[in-house]
């Protein structure tokens, strides 16, 4: 009976282990190099590659994460996957200067960014959600900032008030933006809200463009290495600081962006990426290729 029973438990193990989609933290042969946390609940981080270990730190929903190595699988809440280690974010190590790695379920984790935003299901909500922070504007540069009067102000990074406008807000995500002095409104069709920016459509006369209006926050802490996680920017960090980052020629700044587990961008318009690419793997390779050697000791 016992042997039946060793048999039964084994084949159920195998059988997990087929549903277990490994293969999406590998590309061409390798463990990939970048994912990010697929949870609205957010994410531990374990100083193990278990339930049962010391937890490290907790991650927000949709953060960007350097992959190190890929551990044992495991089933939890009734998935199937590997323990992820993972490069914490700089934001959670003692020392700055001293890199810090824990581990995570794979299956709260997703190869790439979720394109699901937050639910806001009525007028008020969304109004109350453009009330909440001041914006980055981008592709005018701007900060612009909404009262619950149907103002709204705009400023120039660096410089003061900008200008004053009213602003409206439809039951079909409609943002109307008439300046002061100006006849002509700006129309915005907002697509997508979420955590820490929206996005949007504007209509021109010539074609529409996707604008960004991400969470406001001074070019001095965006420029701070030591900032780029906290959860409060880092949606805009995704979407701007990376291209800054990006743009960036100085050889020390560059290699504290790889240090920081930030890839070069893909299909970026900037000649030096090659580069840099080049910089990331050289540092990185080896870091991972000895973390997945330990991995494999604990399987």
């Amino acid at each position: 009976m016992k042997k039946i029973i060793c048999i039964l438990f084994s084949f159920t193990v195998l059988i997990a282990s087929l549903f277990a989609d490994k293969s999406r933290f590998y590309e061409n042969g390798k463990v990939i190099d970048t994912v990010y946390v697929d949870s609205e609940d957010g994410l531990k981080v374990r100083d193990y590659p278990s339930l049962k270990s010391n937890r490290i730190c907790g991650l927000s929903h949709k953060m960007r994460l350097q992959v190190v190595a890929v551990g044992k699988e495991e089933t939890i809440d009734n998935i199937t996957d590997p323990w992820i280690e993972i490069l914490i974010p700089n934001i959670y190590w003692k020392n700055r200067d001293v890199p810090e790695y824990g581990w995570v379920f794979g299956g709260y984790l997703s190869k790439n960014q979720s394109e699901k935003g937050m639910a806001l299901n009525t007028l008020k909500e969304k109004k109350e959600y453009l009330l909440q922070n001041g914006y980055y504007w981008s592709y005018n540069s701007y900060f612009v900032k909404f009262y619950r009067n149907g103002r709204y102000e705009c400023f120039v990074d660096g410089t003061p008030k900008y200008g004053n406008g009213n602003w409206t807000l439809d039951e079909n995500d409609n943002l109307i933006l008439v300046m002061d002095g100006i006849d002509t409104p700006q129309r915005y069709h907002i697509t997508k809200y979420d955590y820490g920016f929206f996005e949007a459509e504007e209509s021109l006369l010539s074609s529409n463009r996707t604008v960004v209006f991400g969470l406001r926050v001074d070019w001095e802490v965006l420029s701070n290495q030591d900032l780029i996680y906290t959860r409060e920017m880092y949606y805009l960090y995704d979407r701007v600081q990376l291209f800054v980052a990006d743009l960036s020629y100085s050889r020390s700044r560059v290699e504290k962006i790889i240090k920081s587990g930030i890839p070069p961008l893909e299909n970026s318009f900037n000649s030096y990426v090659e580069e840099k690419y080049v910089l990331y793997k050289k540092y990185w390779d080896p870091i991972k290729l000895e973390h997945q050697k330990k991995a494999d000791a604990m399987k």
